[in-house]
């Protein structure tokens, strides 16, 4: 940028195909393929003494399970022809987060 500043820039991706988030392979539990992106831009010293660095996360703002586990107390008639399954609840990922970075090294 000038003879005192550097700028930079960064772009992840991540994949995944479809998978049950289930360990039992529940079919309630799908999670659908998806593509998240980060970035970060960035701006420092040549001396890299100081940095401000903005950095977005999941900016496809994609909802993603993780994991699934069965609800306590949900589901009933265990081992019958007529068993109700249980209720699942799952662990998502964060939604888009934006931060603002300073950073400061001596």
């Amino acid at each position: 940028m000038s003879e005192t500043l550097k700028f930079g820039a960064s772009v992840d991706t991540r994949y995944s195909g479809g998978y049950l988030a289930s360990s039992f392979a529940h079919p309630l539990s799908n999670q659908p393929k998806y593509l998240t992106i980060d970035g970060s831009i960035r701006v420092k010293t040549t001396d890299d003494k100081y940095e401000l660095a903005v950095i977005g996360k999941n900016l496809t703002n994609r909802f993603i399970v993780g994991g699934v586990v069965d609800a306590p107390n949900t589901g009933t008639g265990t081992g019958t022809a007529v068993a109700t399954p249980a209720d699942q609840i799952g662990f998502a990922s964060l939604p888009r987060t934006v931060q603002l970075q300073l950073t400061a090294r001596f």
